[in-house]
């Protein structure tokens, strides 16, 4: 007596159980994106804004940290490869420019001092 009319007990089962969730044919729906605008996302992490701003400043110093070292170990090794005399036109160099760009700045007469070069003996 499971069967009525030609229809087995699973059918009567599985028709018993959409009933239950609903009824119709919810399984096509159910894989579905929904579009969610960003602006509704974004007060769902407001706790670790901080933490964000946090880690962003943490990465920022460690860049600009990691790249003044690297300047400051070139020149530290530039340093022990050069001769006296590079220093000394380096420095005439540097005077030169330092004279131009204040003679091209300024209104009147100005006459920048550079340092006298040391003597190595």
């Amino acid at each position: 007596m499971g069967e009525q009319a030609g229809e087995p007990e699973a059918e009567k089962q599985s028709e018993a159980k959409k009933a239950a969730d609903g009824g119709g044919d919810d399984d096509e729906e159910e894989g579905e994106a929904v579009d969610v605008p960003f602006s509704r996302l974004l007060p769902l992490n407001r706790p670790e804004w901080g933490l964000g701003v946090l880690g962003l400043a943490a990465c920022i110093v460690q860049g600009v940290r990691h790249g003044a070292a690297g300047i400051i170990t070139a020149f530290f090794l530039a340093s022990l490869y050069t001769t006296p005399q590079v220093r000394l036109v380096r420095r005439a160099f540097v005077c030169t420019v330092r004279h131009i760009a204040v003679a091209c700045t300024s209104p009147g007469r100005a006459v920048v001092p550079c340092p006298a070069p040391r003597r190595t003996s």
